[in-house]
Formats: C-alpha cells, sequence, structure tokens
C-alpha cells in the first residue's frame, strides 16, 4: 500500500497505488476483492465519513456529529434497557438479564478487542452476543471436525492445484475469491481438472465451467440428493467412509413418513412441525441405532 502521509503545507494524504505481495505462497502477488477495490472505497467522492440521522417519516438524511450519534445510540439503549431488563428469574436468583438487546460484532478483531467487546454486552446483562465467524462456521466446523479432524480449513490453498475435479455450488469464487480461484485455474490448466458450477445464477465461475447446472432458488437438497441416488445407484460411493464419518448408518424413527410434500408431525392447525419423530431410533444408552450394512439406504432406493 503505498500512501502519501506528509503533513507539509502542499501535500495531500491520500492512497494511490495498492499491490499484493508477490513473494506469498499463496496470493504470489494478487488481490482479493477488498484490496483491488480499496482505492476506489477509500477514494470514492461518495464515501461516508460522518454519521447520519434521518428522522421518522422523512426521506432526509441530515449530518450530526460524532457526539450527538453516540448520545442517540446510549439513550434508546437505556431505554430499552430500563423496560426490559430482568434482575431475578422465577425462582428469586438474581440474573441481571437484558433479552430485548443483542450484539453482533466483528470476527476480524484481535483477542483483547474481543475481550472488551464480550465484557461490554456481558455487563450490560445482553445475552444474545454472536459474530460473523460463527455465523458463517459453525455448520462447517461441525461437519469438517469429525471428518477430516479439524474444523477449519484442513489443507493449502495450493493443494487444490493438484484436484482433478472441482464443484462450487452456492458460490462465485471467481468473482470473490480470486486469489483462491487462481489456483482452480492452475487445476484446469495442467492437471487437467474439470469445474462443475452449481447455482441460479449465471456468473463468472459458471463462465469458464466445463459443466454448468443452473437450479431454481431453494433446491439446493432435491439436487444434492438427487446426485446421492444416483451415486448409490450406479455404486460410486465410498462406502466405508459414508459408514465412518456420516449420520447414512443412523435408523430413522419408524413413524417418521414424508407423504404429498409433508413431513410428518404437521400440524394443519397451526401450520407448524413437531419434529419428534424426525429423530433417531435410540438404544438402550441413548445412541443413535446403526446398520452397518446400510440396507436401509439401498432399500430406500
Amino acid at each position: 500500500m503505498y500512501s502519501h502521509s506528509s503533513n507539509g503545507k502542499n501535500a495531500e494524504q491520500t492512497i494511490f497505488h495498492i499491490e499484493g505481495d508477490s513473494d506469498n505462497p499463496i496470493n504470489r502477488g494478487s488481490l482479493c476483492p477488498k484490496g483491488a477495490g480499496l482505492l476506489d472505497y477509500v477514494n470514492s467522492p461518495h464515501r461516508l465519513k460522518y454519521p447520519e440521522y434521518r428522522a421518522p417519516g422523512s426521506k432526509e438524511w441530515q449530518r450530526i456529529s460524532w457526539e450527538d450519534a453516540f448520545t442517540r445510540i446510549a439513550n434508546l439503549m437505556k431505554v430499552d434497557r430500563d423496560a426490559n431488563f430482568i434482575k431475578k428469574n422465577e425462582k428469586g436468583e438474581t440474573v441481571n438479564r437484558w433479552l430485548t438487546m443483542g450484539m453482533m460484532t466483528s470476527s476480524a478483531q484481535a483477542n483483547e478487542g474481543c475481550f472488551v467487546t464480550h465484557k461490554f454486552g456481558r455487563s450490560l446483562g445482553m445475552i444474545q452476543l454472536d459474530n460473523i465467524a460463527r455465523v458463517c462456521h459453525a455448520p462447517t466446523a461441525a461437519s469438517l471436525a469429525p471428518t477430516f479432524g479439524r474444523g477449519a480449513m484442513s489443507n493449502h490453498w495450493a493443494d487444490i492445484k493438484n484436484s482433478d475435479l472441482v464443484i462450487i455450488m452456492g458460490g462465485n469464487a471467481a468473482e470473490a475469491h480470486p486469489v483462491g480461484f487462481g489456483w482452480v485455474s492452475e487445476a484446469m490448466q495442467y492437471n487437467k481438472a474439470k469445474l462443475i458450477v452449481v447455482d441460479p445464477r449465471f456468473n463468472r465461475s459458471a463462465a469458464v465451467a466445463d459443466y454448468y447446472a443452473p437450479l431454481r432458488s431453494g433446491t439446493d437438497i432435491a439436487f444434492l440428493l438427487g446426485i446421492s441416488r444416483y451415486l448409490i445407484e450406479t455404486n460410486q460411493i465410498n462406502y466405508e467412509y459414508v459408514k465412518a464419518y456420516t449420520n447414512a448408518p443412523f435408523i430413522v424413527r419408524e413413524d417418521f413418513e414424508f407423504n404429498d410434500g409433508l413431513f410428518s408431525g404437521y400440524n394443519e392447525e397451526t401450520r407448524v412441525y413437531n419434529k419428534e419423530s424426525w429423530f433417531y431410533e435410540l438404544d438402550e444408552q441413548g445412541y443413535a441405532k446403526v446398520d452397518p450394512t446400510l440396507d436401509i439406504i439401498l432399500m430406500k432406493i
């Protein structure tokens, strides 16, 4: 990042050039979208630099001072906290909870920033404290950790170049993650890898794919189940892996049903599901019963 930072009378403090580190083994000098667009973002005449306020019912935004912004936010928080703060629960135990206010925090803070942010929310009685990283990666960690032994990325970015098949579903790596997609391009060029893109929208990743599979929004599970059925019917499943690392051999309860587009437990009056029948058959110790032969899956097919 190159910038003018002199305090000289005629010197303008501005960023004028950004480039990647050519010695970096991952990006090899290329930039992510944030880095590539930083010049335009920082120097844009439309960049918002000050707090603005729009009164209820108004169409206009008016600039206010930082002091006024902090004061208004603090006042609104205090009004809500005074009206909804819970000092004691039904048992008479002191809980000091503020359940009507939540806080979504940054996922890129250092430990010290996380500590201060967490202490701020908890000291006010907030329970609903969350961050972008957990929202994004909680499902992936639950799957990656038992499968590959680690909840985060399990191999190096450069390892993608050794792939012979790459599937992109629900993302647009060519545009959103060009650094990572560079390794996909290398796999396609030097390892003859095939690229499959599954997305309702024809995006930049689909534009360079060997196979583009458009689907309607909301049909992801149907699409994946169709692939699963095809792989099972054509005997292209690694059954040892499926038995050891997935819930495929778990036996679903006998009262679970799916008829006419509805699962069992649906209440037509309340239009709400009772999901009790969706669980597994349990043994005496409370663990899910399994069928190591996977005959149930084959019978369903």
